[in-house]
């Protein structure tokens, strides 16, 4: 599901208030873009499940290498 500019905006304010210095865990730059929040598949006895109860999450998306952090979105507020 694609951020609203408002989600867009609580997180950033959520990112800056924990860690205002955040960077790539891969190659240390700064430039992220926002993914959008997602829900993953879960797995039960051998079968991938779409849907049900999981966590949603938030994705941060590193603009040089690609690299994708996740976040939970609920403690966000989102």
């Amino acid at each position: 599901m694609a951020l609203s500019s408002t989600q867009q905006q609580t997180f950033e304010k959520w990112l800056n208030k924990h860690n205002s210095n955040y960077k790539c865990p891969c190659c240390g730059d700064k430039n992220f873009g926002l993914g959008e929040i997602i829900a993953p598949p879960t797995f039960s006895n051998g079968t991938i499940n779409m849907g049900g109860n999981t966590l949603a999450m938030l994705q941060l998306v590193c603009n040089t290498c690609a690299h994708v952090t996740i976040f939970a979105s609920v403690p966000i507020g989102l």
